[in-house]
């Protein structure tokens, strides 16, 4: 009788396991695809992962014809179940002792690892990677005890040439016996009473001294970094690693050493390790500290460019450094507002009048410098530009204005503001300045862009009822609009809705607005309709001076841009086109030796040659990185796309783009609210500053509140509707308002009742959320009920012994593998939408087995790199694929940015709080380009006892009230209140 099992061997750096048939004595290997289906269901946690691992090309696995190799990391990673299950020696049962043989401070001091039974007796064996051999029987080293003895070998191989190096390895054997907590060991005192805090990010930390302004690195965990991802809001100053006593220590020790070191001791047995990823920027940020004022200055403005420039001098890959350079520095809110604060950015200053609401008598005037207004008296204007004429003079940096704690700059750029109003409203003479006064004074602060003059300075009018009328009274019309217009250039016929917003634009254009913001839902061709636009403009001045285009756009679309030019328009249609980001940058230096604006502190592009050319492709970093040579031209149009990357008033990037200069500029995003109506403000303000009123951010968001729900209808009609025979200032449309040629998409909901086990673990966390949260925040109960509501054992895969009993134990999972049974019988391609990287890698595995499937289904998660993604996409798309296939997504990595019409069912397996995420994962498949009718299936666990109160009725209940509010105003799709109503309902 033959028998099936899995045998192993070692060899070097690892093991491998193969499967065999035993047959009496003689046994045999068999291939991979030959193994026993049940013995695959058994031991489907192990294989899972190891197949998942074999898929993403991770060394420490090998797939061989008949087996695996497995690295030992990797072995000692596998859970005691999932080795049981491939028949590997057990875990070790002794206890580890780790001594040292000296003071830590000793160079020759080294660790002692030794293993002891439960009666302390020592126990010898021989080790071999992650196996132990006693000398009858082997036991496998699992992890985390694997990892702190990898530390200790390393600890122990010093070379004793450098302390830094060796208190970098003390770090890392510190932080693996932090994680072996719980586990049978025992450490020396000496280890156990070390602190070590390990830093990931950097910001600065900005003052100003009698030298210039002066900084120190501040330094954040990566679980500060982590959280701040998933919240979507930004790292702020107070959640900084070190407290500030020891910040201080920290940066008094910094800028005592010549060169920045891997560790530091602040004060008796705590240490900070800095992590090596973000080293390079800590030397930037050292190089830097000690230059003079000047370029001090210019380095805290943009430290990233610093950072960036820095890189690619040593070497590092351009098409890596814009990744290392956002990991590793990180704009709090303090650095930002500092960098304002002390005038290293100087906002610009524009002038206004504030009409009275019932009339057109002007109710006074200002100026709006960056997101603040200051209302002036018409008798004060001419006083306080003779004012900052002086202080020019004088060498001051500012007067004060409005309540006299703010200051207005003493620049010309602020003269000519006033002047503005001098001349035009008041109609009197200009201030003039003393043709003998030095307006460039020593200054840390390049001056951004050439001063306007005053016959380029725009006069605003805003008031704070928000008349559209009133507002675009202002504009100068640039021609006579009758109807749309199709330029001659393109080469593919627009659809209805995108003939209607061309058409938009060009009227917006045709009345003198200065921007206007394209918002429509993703997959209706905001591209397309942008690119026409532009074709329409280039053939409007043919005959004029020739100005070029600008187009900014994230990294990842700027190929997307040159292959929708390529198929929409003809060749000649918007003339030649330069790619002004990674190593073409290079081709546009005025000297090949220069490094980025931010850095030299001047303009370092060829201006004239960019001028040459029709129109310029960019990306976000490029644009602020080179920002003073950028705002040197005038541009005929400037696209943001994607704009919601210059969301943050006070960003570096936004005042890098507020900086530039156009005749117009449009903005495209799917999004224009992700977590704050700040957002809103924000691109507004760039796009047309004082449309909005209400003077200043702080008292816009105290305007529009949630608390407030007619404001935000009334902001939402104002933004969004035709007023007084004017366009909207913003265009939105849903698929399912305007893609009347999209076929038919239905969504389908599907209650489950949960399984005993899994209706039981669910019960246990309402009774004791009920009972005081048994010593766990409110936050920790919803993640534990939104975690059972897909399955009772999430995140311990790996107990289970069969595929079919682990599925049998979810409601969700099995309405899942209905829905797949259904689409497979129809032979139809579909997306299913999971958070979890381990469920992803075992529903791979188990579905492939369940269907038999040709292949394990495609991934596509956080860690899925660029050129992996496309491939996956295009092998997805491709017309050989044919049939059922299955396409397992992260819904946070591949919301955007991806066409998957191909597939005509989509699977929300788990949902997000915010419904734009969830909508955007099913717009991979719903979008132009589809011609499938298309199925949304979302199943929910519904428990006995709770019914709608079960958390998947909750939050599906919350998504469709932010759906439907969203359809009203305007309103951030992420509230913290969420939480609080979730676990109100769920507990009350």
């Amino acid at each position: 009788m033959t028998k099936f099992t899995f045998a192993w061997n070692p060899v070097p750096n690892g093991i491998e396991v193969k499967g065999i048939i035993l047959d009496g004595a003689s046994k045999q290997s068999i291939a991979i695809n030959n193994w026993p289906s049940d013995a695959k269901q058994k031991s489907i946690s192990a294989l899972s992962k190891i197949e998942a691992l074999c898929e993403d090309g991770d060394t420490g696995v090998q797939r061989l014809v008949d087996g695996y190799f497995i690295s030992d990391h990797t072995l000692a990673t596998l859970s005691e179940h999932q080795a049981v299950a491939l028949n590997l020696p057990a875990n070790i049962p002794l206890e580890l002792r780790l001594t040292l043989s000296g003071p830590l401070v000793n160079e020759k001091t080294k660790t002692v690892v030794a293993w002891h039974n439960s009666s302390g007796t020592k126990i010898r064996g021989q080790e071999a990677g992650a196996i132990f051999f006693d000398g009858i029987t082997h036991y496998r080293i699992p992890d985390p005890i694997y990892s702190l003895i990898t530390c200790a070998d390393a600890f122990n191989e010093w070379n004793g040439q450098s302390l830094d190096d060796r208190l970098s390895l003390v770090s890392n054997l510190k932080d693996a016996l932090e994680l072996c907590s719980g586990e049978k060991i025992s450490a020396d005192n000496g280890l156990g009473t070390m602190r070590f805090s390990h830093a990931a990010a950097v910001s600065l930390d900005l003052k100003i001294s009698k030298s210039g302004v002066d900084f120190d690195p501040v330094i954040f965990s990566q679980d500060t970094i982590d959280s701040s991802a998933d919240s979507g809001e930004g790292v702020k100053e107070s959640q900084a690693l070190l407290s500030p006593e020891l910040q201080k220590v920290f940066a008094q020790q910094f800028r005592s050493q010549s060169s920045p070191r891997p560790t530091y001791v602040l004060e008796r047995g705590h240490y900070v390790y800095i992590d090596p990823t973000i080293r390079q920027a800590i030397a930037c940020i050292k190089k830097y500290q000690n230059e003079s004022p000047e370029v001090r200055a210019r380095f805290v403005k943009s430290p990233q460019s610093f950072i960036r420039d820095e890189l690619i001098a040593g070497g590092v890959p351009e098409d890596a450094v814009d990744q290392i350079v956002s990991t590793s520095f990180v704009e709090t809110d303090g650095f930002s507002s500092r960098v304002l604060e002390i005038g290293l950015w100087q906002p610009p200053v524009l002038p206004f009048v504030k009409r009275n609401p019932k009339t057109w008598v002007p109710e006074g005037y200002g100026l709006k410098v960056g997101s603040k207004s200051y209302v002036i008296k018409e008798t004060d204007i001419h006083a306080l530009a003779q004012s900052v004429a002086q202080a020019i003079k004088d060498q001051q940096s500012g007067v004060k204005i409005g309540d006299g704690v703010d200051e207005l700059p003493a620049t010309n750029d602020s003269l000519q503001a006033l002047n503005a109003l001098i001349e035009h409203v008041l109609k009197l003479p200009p201030v003039e300045l003393d043709p003998n006064v030095q307006i460039n004074k020593p200054n840390p602060v390049e001056k951004i862009k050439p001063p306007l003059t005053r016959s380029q300075k725009s006069i605003l009018r805003v008031q704070d009822n928000f008349q559209s009328e009133s507002f675009v009274a202002q504009f100068s019309p640039r021609y006579t609009f009758k109807g749309l217009e199709i330029p001659s250039g393109l080469k593919t016929s627009l659809k209805d809705h995108q003939n209607e917003g061309v058409s938009w634009m060009q009227e917006a254009w045709s009345l003198g607005y200065p921007g206007v913001l394209l918002a429509d839902d993703m997959g209706l061709g905001k591209t397309f309709q942008a690119l026409s636009f532009l074709c329409w403009l280039k053939e409007k001045s043919k005959n004029k001076n020739k100005q070029p285009i600008l187009v900014v756009a994230p990294i990842s679309l700027l190929g997307n841009w040159e292959k929708e030019a390529a198929i929409h328009l003809n060749d000649d249609a918007l003339g030649s086109m330069a790619l002004l980001y990674g190593s073409n940058i290079k081709d546009y230096k005025i000297n090949s030796g220069t490094r980025s604006d931010v850095v030299e502190g001047s303009a370092t592009l060829d201006i004239s040659q960019l001028k040459g050319y029709d129109w310029i492709l960019t990306n976000y970093n490029t644009m602020r990185d080179y920002h003073i040579s950028l705002a040197s031209i005038d541009f005929q149009c400037i696209v943001f796309d994607e704009m919601q990357n210059i969301k943050n008033p006070q960003a570096m990037m936004t005042n890098a783009a507020q900086s530039l200069n156009a005749e117009f500029q449009i903005g495209l995003t799917g999004t224009p609210i992700e977590n704050s109506l700040a957002d809103i403000w924000t691109i507004f303000d760039t796009l047309m500053p004082g449309f909005l009123g209400l003077g200043d951010l702080r008292r816009f968001m105290g305007h529009y509140t949630t608390e407030n729900p007619d404001n935000l209808r009334e902001l939402k009609t104002r933004l969004s509707s035709s007023k007084a025979g004017h366009p909207a200032p913003m265009l939105r449309r849903m698929k399912h308002e305007v893609a009347k040629d999209l076929p038919k998409k239905t969504e389908k909901i599907i209650d489950e009742q949960m399984p005993s086990l899994q209706a039981g673990s669910y019960h246990e966390v309402i009774t004791s959320a009920k009972s005081g949260h048994a010593g766990k925040s409110k936050l920790e109960m919803i993640h534990q009920m939104r975690s059972i509501s897909l399955h009772p054992n999430y995140g311990k895969f790996e107990t289970e012994d069969s595929g079919d009993a682990f599925i049998g134990d979810s409601a969700r999972l099995k309405v899942m593998l209905e829905i797949l049974e259904s689409i497979h019988a129809k032979s139809e391609k579909v997306l299913i939408f999971i958070e979890s990287l381990s469920m992803q890698q075992w529903l791979a595995y188990f579905l492939k087995e369940h269907f038999n499937l040709p292949e394990y289904p495609l991934r596509i998660y956080g860690n899925t790199s660029a050129d992996k993604r496309t491939k996956i996409v295009t092998q997805f798309q491709s017309v050989e694929n044919k049939g059922f296939d299955i396409l397992l997504l992260s819904p946070k990595a591949a919301g955007v940015g991806l066409t998957l019409t191909a597939a005509a069912n989509v699977i929300h397996l788990t949902r997000w709080w915010n419904p734009a995420v969830e909508d955007q994962c099913t717009d991979r498949v719903y979008r132009i380009g589809q011609d499938k009718e298309v199925t949304v299936f979302i199943p929910r666990a519904i428990h006995p006892l709770y019914g709608n109160e079960s958390f998947d009725c909750l939050l599906h209940e919350i998504l469709e009230n932010k759906r439907a509010l969203s359809r009203e105003m305007l309103v951030p799709m992420e509230s913290a209140g969420d939480i609080d109503y979730i676990f109100g309902k769920s507990t009350g």
